[in-house]
């Protein structure tokens, strides 16, 4: 909208991913403007078009236990935790690839610092003059000759998950606690024949060989992407021969559950946690931090 001063992600430890809006803000009609000072309850907070619903039951009480380092996520994945600043708010929710792990929106107010509650329309702001304030999940308001002046938009609020978790998934001939490195020839081609008639990532038909770079490395069209990793829809001759390449000591399980939360953007199994934070198998399927803006995989 209009009065927004702009939102930015903030990823910590894990981005959402096949995400869906959701906000927790309801249409209400407005109750007239009053001449207060726009702080909280009858002094004009609160009918700028939007009445904020509270934090879900299990929110933390304050977003330092949400930011503090180490902090885990135990919420259901489309419950949204929402912390109002002076200067803008941040929103936050169990990530969608990384298992306990929290990841947040924040957005920035301009100006002077704002009250911490959504001012009334037409309420008087002198000491707020020239604030351009933003409200979880839908109001901007500006203080402009002396009154709060609001707007509603319909956009706005965090990306959450889609929905709850799909159980992990079995494939047959390559048992979910296998080694990735270990696996034979056989096993390789299996799981990646899976991994190209399952459509991962992308859906479609199945993929052709890509041309291969000079630096031994592919990159297509059909890539999906966390904020740390990506992943690249492949042949089977061009997965068989990057799993071949790297001796991955995470288990097939923690791959499969990586490829699957990535592409479904819900948590499967232990969604990409296990797997990211192996450094053995960067570059086996998964891509970690990418450099830049294709997913280029190795296969020679």
């Amino acid at each position: 909208m209009a009065l927004r001063a702009g939102a930015a992600a903030l990823v910590l430890g894990g981005a959402a991913c096949g995400e869906t809006a959701v906000s927790l803000g309801t249409a209400n009609a407005s109750s007239g403007a009053g001449d207060g000072a726009g702080l909280g309850g009858s002094s004009g907070a609160g009918s700028a078009g939007v009445t904020i619903e509270p934090n879900p039951l299990g929110c933390p009480p304050a977003e330092k236990y949400v930011t503090e380092p180490g902090a885990t996520c135990t919420m259901d994945p489309q419950d949204i935790c929402h912390y109002q600043r002076t200067n803008g708010w941040l929103a936050c929710s169990c990530s969608c690839e990384v298992l306990n792990q929290w990841t947040c929106q924040e957005d920035k107010s301009t100006g002077s610092a704002c009250p911490l509650d959504q001012p009334r329309e037409g309420a008087k702001c002198s000491e707020f003059d020239g604030a351009e304030c933003d409200y979880y999940p839908h109001a901007g308001c500006i203080c402009a000759g002396d009154r709060w002046h609001c707007e509603y938009s319909p956009s706005g609020g965090l990306a959450v998950c889609e929905g709850l978790g799909y159980p992990p998934s079995e494939i047959p001939g390559v048992p979910r606690g296998d080694i990735v490195g270990d696996l034979t020839g056989e096993e390789v081609s299996t799981w990646c024949e899976w991994f190209e008639l399952a459509g991962f990532p992308g859906g479609g038909d199945p993929p052709h060989d890509w041309p291969v770079d000079a630096d031994g490395t592919v990159s297509g069209d059909y890539e999906e992407r966390g904020d740390t990793y990506c992943i690249e829809r492949l042949s089977v001759g061009q997965c068989s021969a990057n799993l071949e390449l790297f001796d991955c000591r995470s288990t097939v399980g923690e791959l499969t559950d990586c490829v699957e939360t990535t592409s479904f953007g819900r948590l499967v199994g232990n969604g990409c946690s296990g797997y990211l934070a192996d450094a053995s198998c960067n570059k086996t399927i998964v891509i970690t931090q990418p450099p830049g803006p294709f997913c280029k995989v190795p296969v020679e």
